[in-house]
């Protein structure tokens, strides 16, 4: 029975084996008769087929061209003339009003509110400064002032006695000379009878030149008293160092002190380059940090010189931020450059933009994309 079974599966594999060959030499065969049908046709067709293959290209290769022509014919169109509705630019968000701080006397900081890129409103703290030097400036120029005004006073008073004993010295000596000049002429009488000698009349001559010379003397005291500068010295010195305190006190008055506090000096703004530390001397004129108005927030973009000649003051712009493109904002262009730069190898003109809807959102720095409309 085994080997009857051996057999059976011998003979069955020997026929499928028969079967597999015939198959593949009835397809070979097929393919054979295909190819030598499809060599004879290309054959036959010969250089016709090619031709209308090259004129089926060249067709292609001419529609491609006239495209590519258009293509350009329009994109010189376009750089010849803006396109009609509006002109697009690139910008970033400014301030027409940024203030550098900085105090007219020195002062070291105590402490530091702020930092750089804080948005504050007016009056809020940014610094806490201490004056005490500043103090004791104005004080000493105070006592000196005091001491000076009480010299002047002395002044006034000791000359005023001084002319009073003038006056009064005067008076006698213009006296005096006047009797000796009356006994004199009696004298001279005296003197012609003989009742006088000459040694004598000569004392007497000599004493009213002395009274007279005495009265001259006295009258150019008076003179140089009332003419005297020196008060009028010390009173103008006295006027320059309380000129000096109101300079002093003035520089306090500023719209960003208050007491010893250094506060924001406009109603919205960011602050910007504080580098101040606690113990830092803030010298005078040093600047203290900047300050951008955000109320003054306008956008500066550059415009294409080739698009330059259809943008006019006035015009209507409508801006969207790089930040969120789904905001958008409204201006309007209130300047145009009278000059162009280059910029990235390209010629732009700057052109000055309102901001006529910001809001907190849009921040100093911001990038953001300008479409100018033009008529």
């Amino acid at each position: 029975m085994e080997r009857v079974m051996k057999k059976r599966r011998f003979w069955v594999m020997m026929v499928t084996a028969a079967i597999s060959a015939t198959a593949m030499a009835l397809l070979l065969a097929g393919c054979g008769d295909a190819l030598s049908g499809t060599s004879g046709d290309a054959t036959a067709g010969g250089n016709g087929t090619i031709a209308a293959t090259d004129a089926d290209a060249a067709d292609r290769s001419g529609d491609h061209a006239e495209a590519a022509t258009a293509s350009s014919d329009s994109a010189t169109a376009t750089a010849a003339r803006t396109p009609r509705g509006r002109v697009e630019a690139f910008g970033k968000v400014t301030a027409a009003n940024e203030l550098t701080v900085s105090l007219d006397f020195a002062a070291r900081v105590t402490v530091v509110y702020a930092e750089n890129g804080h948005r504050l409103s007016r009056g809020e703290p940014v610094l806490a400064i201490d004056t005490s030097e500043r103090d004791e400036e104005i004080e000493l120029l105070r006592e000196e002032l005091a001491l000076l005004r009480l010299e002047i006073q002395a002044s006034v008073t000791d000359q005023e006695m001084e002319r009073a004993l003038l006056e009064h010295d005067i008076a006698f000596a213009e006296k005096r000379l006047t009797e000796e000049e009356q006994d004199h002429a009696l004298r001279e009488a005296r003197y012609d009878s003989g009742f006088i000698t000459r040694v004598e009349m000569a004392a007497y001559r000599r004493e009213v030149e002395r009274l007279r010379k005495e009265v001259e003397d006295l009258r150019l005291s008076l003179e140089r008293l009332r003419s005297s500068r020196r008060i009028d010295v010390e009173r103008a010195r006295a006027d320059a160092l309380q000129a000096r305190i109101e300079r002093l006190r003035d520089r306090t008055r500023s719209d960003y002190l208050s007491g010893d506090t250094v506060v924001f000096p406009v109603d919205s703004g960011v602050i910007t380059e504080l580098t101040l530390s606690p113990g830092d001397l803030l010298e005078s004129g040093r600047p203290a940090f900047r300050v951008i108005d955000l109320e003054s927030a306008m956008v500066e973009a550059d415009v294409l010189e080739e698009f330059i000649r259809d943008v006019a003051v006035g015009a209507p712009v409508e801006m969207i931020p790089i930040a969120d493109r789904t905001r958008s904002y409204n201006g309007t262009v209130t300047a145009i450059s009278a000059a162009a730069f280059e910029r990235n190898n390209e010629t732009v003109v700057p052109v000055s933009i309102s901001l006529d809807d910001a809001d907190e959102f849009l921040r100093h720095g911001f990038n953001i994309d300008v479409f100018i409309s033009v008529e």
